[in-house]
């Protein structure tokens, strides 16, 4: 199994993934790419939470997943989830890609999927979370 980074993104304490000025091997910056148990392509998220930060993915393998407007640190285990895989180069979820990144440093998302930048890939060791 290979781990990537997904270089500069991180976790932000809403859960968004965010562009962030550093970029490491730290295991919170890991994203694998893996397949969820209902079959679909998912990217993990190689860190742990704690219920000061994401109370709902306490004790949970979290996945990045699409709520309509952002994509986020989501449980993989739920039901009714639309998970973001990596597809040729860029970050996407059904018709919805990443689009850039706001002034907040917020991914920004294009749900039509005209806009799609690519992401710069980097093949690390996974990271325990």
């Amino acid at each position: 199994m290979i781990s990537v980074i997904v270089a500069r993104r991180l976790i932000s304490l809403q859960g968004e993934i965010v562009d962030a000025a550093c970029v490491n091997t730290s295991a919170d910056r890991q994203v694998t790419p893996s397949t969820s148990a209902s079959g679909d392509s998912v990217l993990l998220v190689q860190r742990s939470f704690d219920a000061s930060f994401r109370p709902d993915l306490v004790g949970k393998q979290a996945c990045i997943g699409f709520n309509g407007t952002d994509f986020k640190a989501v449980d993989c285990a739920a039901t009714g989830t639309q998970f973001v895989s990596l597809v040729g180069g860029a970050l996407k979820s059904g018709t919805a890609c990443q689009s850039g990144h706001d002034g907040a440093a917020q991914l920004t998302v294009d749900s039509t999927g005209t806009k799609c930048v690519g992401v710069t890939l980097t093949t690390v060791t996974p990271t325990a979370p």
